[in-house]
């Protein structure tokens, strides 16, 4: 009977042991997921607590500031990434997001930072191969105008055709991708883009549907530097009468010094008008 308390005892201790060493393994578990940033493990820890735990109290207490510490992490790794994206190492700044998400779990920063590269990736994947469209069509055009040349000064030239045919064929086919491409720039009013686009659309291609869409591009333009020099003089307007009060206020003070360099601010036109 002796021996068996003894050992009861004994059982008893060790379970106490373990758990005081459960215990002990909770927080030390939370620093070392902070250690390595595993924010979502850390939150995950602390919800997964049980109430009647004796660490349960001290676990909540540090729920701000592992969110704190997550907010850093989200900012910095943002800041990170944008400075990645200066270098055009994309397949850097789209492994750091990956690897961040996993680490911090779901994040609204994150996810939207993510979401907002993949749309300026898409954009420079897109500009690249409008350039590499506008070049081979460049290219196409001069090399086009050469073999045509060839062709005119040696008709019975069966290699010279042949090649010229390849190669009008495919100016046809180019031709037909830029209209397409031309149209989209004429939609978004990038008459920048479009200026590029349509005259190279008209040498390889010329037709009707070619000379529309080079009449569209021309209306888009004067519209557009209508409204700029609309623009510019309700600027200027706004400027001139500031500086006409401002001319005004002076005179009547006496300060002809001053008075004289609201006038010189004037623009010309309104000069015009006063006596």
């Amino acid at each position: 009977m002796k021996y068996f308390l003894l050992l009861l005892l004994l059982l008893q201790s060790c379970a106490q042991l373990s758990i005081q060493n459960t215990e002990t393994d909770r927080l030390i578990l939370l620093d070392q997921y902070l250690s390595s940033q595993f924010f979502a493990k850390a939150l995950s820890l602390i919800d997964g607590t049980p109430e009647e735990n004796p660490q349960a109290t001290e676990l909540e207490k540090r729920r701000a500031m592992v969110i704190e510490k997550l907010r850093s992490y989200e900012k910095q790794t943002v800041a990170d990434a944008l400075e990645q994206e200066k270098n055009n190492d994309w397949p850097a700044v789209k492994l750091r997001y990956k690897e961040a998400l996993k680490k911090s779990g779901p994040s609204n920063v994150l996810e939207d930072a993510q979401q907002a590269m993949l749309l300026r990736f898409q954009a420079r994947m897109d500009s690249l191969e409008h350039e590499e469209l506008i070049v081979t069509g460049e290219w196409l055009e001069k090399k086009i105008h050469l073999l045509q040349e060839l062709h005119q000064s040696d008709p019975d030239n069966r290699k010279i055709k042949s090649r010229y045919r390849r190669v009008q064929k495919d100016a046809e086919e180019i031709a037909s991708q830029l209209a397409q491409l031309g149209e989209q720039m004429l939609a978004e009013k990038n008459t920048t883009m479009a200026a590029r686009i349509l005259p190279l659309v008209v040498k390889l291609a010329p037709g009707s549907e070619a000379d529309a869409a080079m009449a569209r591009l021309k209306n888009q333009q004067k519209e557009k530097t209508l409204k700029k020099e609309k623009s510019r003089k309700k600027v200027a307007r706004k400027k001139n009468k500031k500086s006409f009060e401002a001319f005004n206020k002076a005179m009547a003070n006496g300060k002809l010094a001053e008075a004289r360099r609201y006038l010189s601010q004037l623009t010309p036109a309104m000069k015009k008008t006063m006596a």
